[in-house]
């Protein structure tokens, strides 16, 4: 029974990806950081195919204020502005407009810590705050 259910299962994988392929989209892996900080900046790249136009997007937790290709890798940074899980989206289209590559990234953007510090240091005659 058991063994039963891993064959179906691995069929249906096998299935959406064949269904994927058939369908002429290739799979765009996207590097870069999966933890970000709020209000810091996250560079993301991905390998280039030719003849392919990539189109960029995040969700309401960033922003994409560049993107840079250098050679077959192209890059862009985001400015991470909320809290929470966070998804970044890249599409590439062919000369016809046709969507042919896809790919996505899940971030998780924190809050930075609150530090706060206290001493009783003195330093000559002047007690440190």
């Amino acid at each position: 029974m058991k063994k039963q259910r891993i064959l179906t299962l691995c069929g249906i994988v096998w299935a959406l990806c064949f269904s994927l392929l058939a369908r002429g989209q290739t799979p765009i892996t996207i590097s870069g950081p999966d933890t970000m900080c709020k209000d810091n900046i996250g560079t993301y790249s991905i390998n280039m195919s030719s003849n392919i136009t990539y189109t960029w997007s995040v969700t309401v937790a960033g922003s994409i204020i560049s993107t840079t290709t250098v050679g077959s890798v192209q890059s862009s940074d985001i400015l991470w502005t909320g809290v929470g899980p966070a998804v970044i989206t890249v599409l590439g289209y062919n000369s016809g407009s046709v969507l042919v590559q896809s790919g996505t990234k899940n971030v998780y953007v924190v809050s930075p810590p609150n530090i706060f510090l206290t001493s009783n240091a003195q330093v000559a005659c002047t007690e440190l705050d």
